[in-house]
């Protein structure tokens, strides 16, 4: 056994190292990066600016990143990490996922006030995916641009557990683009969400 705080142990050779586990919040982190090094292999001339630290958050961010191209703001992302497959997004939840209305609202609030889109990523852990849809634009007659359902329920109080009672909106992802990592020239945008009901 060698440990960094200079304990040895003459039975065992080389180095070993111990991982500590890293908190929910920090692997949300994580998830994001994933996401984002998605998008970027696809538009690698938009930056993606994070709005937060990889430490836990204390509290939510407002947003989670800002899209920007040459100096200028493209759009504002909300960004889910999923611990289902996209199977389940398409069957078991019916192509739906979750976001608080209270954050569904200040993003819209903030991408109306920069004339840019707001588009929801969400990454597939399992499948190493990500889904994503822009579901506010602001040169649309109608804004939004997905059906959204507003449900008072009991969720997942933060990345870290706990539970609350809240508003939060169900956003439908049908028509959402699928992205894998670029490895080569190999496909990489697998499709869209298909409609569950069909």
């Amino acid at each position: 056994f060698q440990a960094e705080d200079g304990i040895r142990d003459s039975s065992v050779t080389g180095v070993q190292t111990c991982a500590l586990p890293i908190s929910k919040g920090e692997q949300s982190f994580v998830n994001a990066e994933k996401a984002i090094a998605i998008w970027h292999d696809h538009f690698p001339s938009w930056q993606i600016l994070q709005t937060r630290k990889p430490e836990p958050p204390r509290s939510p961010a407002i947003a989670d990143g800002i899209i920007v191209e040459n100096g200028i703001i493209r759009g504002i992302i909300e960004i889910k990490s999923r611990s289902f497959d996209l199977y389940a997004l398409q069957n078991k939840f019916k192509n739906e996922v979750i976001i608080t209305h209270d954050k569904l609202i200040k993003c819209q609030q903030i991408a109306q006030a920069l004339d840019v889109p707001f588009i929801l990523f969400i990454y597939l852990v399992p499948d190493e995916v990500l889904v994503w849809k822009p579901i506010w634009r602001p040169e649309s007659e109608e804004h939004w641009n997905t059906e959204i359902t507003i449900k008072y329920t009991e969720t997942q109080k933060s990345v870290n557990g706990g539970t609350i009672m809240r508003h939060n909106a169900f956003v439908n992802m049908t028509s959402a683009s699928i992205w894998r990592r670029k490895y080569g020239p190999e496909q990489t945008n697998i499709g869209t969400v298909s409609d569950s009901s069909s």
